[in-house]
């Protein structure tokens, strides 16, 4: 949810090309950076990130040639699908009911990883790196049970949640990134030597319930910090598994060293100023990374915000139109569009607008909104009907202010199918509207 100037974002293919806190997404560089945040401390200055090359590894998206930045004259084309507890939103049912954390729950847990931080840090950089690579490696084993889990609570299709297992269940290059971060730097006659904060909350978004705990995870634990997951709401039961599935790979020798703890906003709020928490990590809203920032200033926590924006796609004249429409339908669509650097807003030269569009139709309409984990299926449900609820009313107002609807915006009948959402595809959008200038 960091990228370009206009707007973050997590391209929807497979693994995701950022490290933790940054990113080079959709940036067109003949030499990909990655940037690695450093879950450490620096006496006396504390250290915030920093950048090391990296081989642009995991999800990439490949854009139409981007060989000047200024379009004289531009029309504007927005491709959306659907921005979905326990439950099956395929079909509106309840799949488990799961205990929301108290406060007294929050305590214990913070307790817990703050007793077992010390001994965890005492390990060598070495020994902490290939802990964690194993533990990130028994994803894989439980792969045929989480990617449907995935798919009957969040509601990306089967082939997408066994793309997210696969892509972060061996992560030995990021943990190596990672550890090289770490290790003591020499400076002329003086070496600078990172310590951990101790206790790290993290608070994980529901659109890749496997990915972000595990990118969030990794440079937490390899720093030699204990942390606490409190993930949304939306997906408890698939991003519990991930976290008890790293719980079990470090708890034997660790225990306590991973905490989960489950609940909305109340049960996040009360953890990331929890006075033993010592830094905070999260991924999600502009308005809740706000909330965080704010609760952490009151001690002066170190934070590590990942929140939204509206990703901008440019197609000049000179562009393959058929590749561009591909790409651009592909990476408005993919996990239901409910990617925080998809395609949000396409901006197309106007000597090829009219052909570009055409192209995007025909690409759009070939997509199916189905139940996930039914072959066929290229786009399953909202993650929520209040998800679903807003696209609606975004691809409404954007009609109504004067945008041209081509395929798609019609809710469908029945609520009792699910929350599905058509793919959609709006052309001459007002600047002014919220499908343009807003990620809900």
């Amino acid at each position: 949810m960091v990228a370009s100037a206009e707007g973050p974002g997590r391209s929807p293919s497979k693994g995701k090309p950022r490290a933790v806190g940054h990113s080079n997404r959709g940036q067109n560089t003949k030499h990909k950076t990655r940037c690695v945040l450093l879950f450490t401390r620096q006496d006396p200055e504390r250290v915030h990130h920093r950048h090391q090359p990296g081989n642009g590894r995991g999800r990439s998206r490949r854009l139409c040639p981007l060989q000047r930045c200024q379009l004289p004259s531009a029309r504007r084309t927005s491709t959306r699908c659907s921005l979905s507890l326990g439950r099956l939103h395929s079909r509106h049912q309840v799949i488990e009911r799961v205990k929301v954390s108290t406060h007294a729950d929050v305590d214990a847990a913070v307790a817990a990883a703050r007793r077992a931080q010390p001994g965890w840090a005492a390990l060598t950089l070495a020994e902490r790196t290939a802990a964690v690579k194993a533990a990130v490696r028994g994803l894989g084993a439980i792969k045929s049970t989480l990617a449907p889990l995935i798919t009957k609570e969040m509601g990306k299709t089967l082939r997408e949640a066994e793309a997210e297992v696969d892509g972060n269940s061996n992560m030995d290059d990021y943990c190596d990134l990672v550890a090289a971060a770490n290790a003591p730097e020499a400076h002329g006659g003086s070496v600078i030597v990172r310590h951990p904060h101790g206790v790290v909350s993290i608070c994980s978004p529901w659109n890749y319930p496997v990915e972000e705990i595990v990118l969030l995870s990794i440079p937490a634990l390899i720093a030699g910090n204990a942390i606490v997951v409190k993930p949304s709401e939306v997906v408890p039961l698939s991003s519990g598994a991930v976290t008890k599935c790293l719980m079990e790979g470090l708890g034997s020798a660790h225990p306590g060293l991973l905490q989960l703890l489950q609940g909305d906003g109340e049960v996040g709020s009360y953890l990331v100023s929890h006075p033993d928490v010592d830094m905070c990590a999260f991924t999600g809203s502009t308005a809740t990374g706000a909330k965080i920032l704010e609760a952490a200033s009151r001690t002066l926590k170190p934070v590590v915000l990942e929140c939204g924006g509206k990703d901008p796609m440019v197609v000049l004249d000179d562009a393959d139109l058929d590749q561009a429409a591909a790409d651009a339908v592909q990476f408005s669509l993919q996990n239901c569009g409910q990617v925080c650097c998809a395609v949000e807003r396409v901006y197309v030269a106007s000597a090829v607008a009219e052909a570009f569009e055409a192209k995007v139709k025909l690409a759009a309409s070939a997509w199916v909104a189905g139940d996930g984990m039914r072959e066929g299926s290229t786009i399953g449900p909202c993650a929520s009907e209040m998800q679903r609820q807003t696209v609606h009313r975004h691809v409404q107002a954007a009609i109504k202010a004067g945008a041209r609807c081509v395929l798609g915006g019609v809710m469908p009948p029945s609520s009792d199918m699910g929350t599905f959402y058509p793919p959609t595809v709006l052309t001459s959008v007002p600047h002014s509207a919220r499908a343009i200038t807003q990620e809900e």
